[in-house]
């Protein structure tokens, strides 16, 4: 029970429309390295790595993620990711099932 560090990156397939004796470097299978994060876990450590991360965390990380595809032309891109809860959150705006009615009308208006 040691410290606890937690990786994330994206790891790509290569491009399949150009033989593999052609490809560069940049259309072969691999780690996308600026997608690299190594976090170490604080004090209070959770049993699992979903307690390392939050959405702020996230979005930020999927906007590198999205810029790295994007320096790399990679398009039509499927995007594989787990079921956790900090994937999930919407913006602080959208109205929840407790809103009152007139808060809904006044989204729409």
């Amino acid at each position: 029970k040691g410290q606890r560090y937690c990786f994330i990156a994206a790891i790509i397939d290569a491009d399949h429309a150009i033989p593999e004796e052609l490809q560069s470097n940049e259309q072969k299978a691999g780690l996308l390295m600026d997608t690299l994060d190594i976090i170490e876990g604080g004090k209070k450590q959770t049993k699992d790595y979903h307690g390392m991360f939050d959405h702020a965390y996230f979005v930020g990380w999927m906007g590198r993620l999205l810029q790295a595809l994007k320096d790399r032309n990679i398009s039509n891109t499927i995007i594989v990711m787990d079921n956790a809860k900090y994937h999930e959150k919407l913006p602080e705006d959208v109205p929840k099932s407790s809103t009152k009615k007139q808060l809904y009308k006044k989204h729409v208006e």
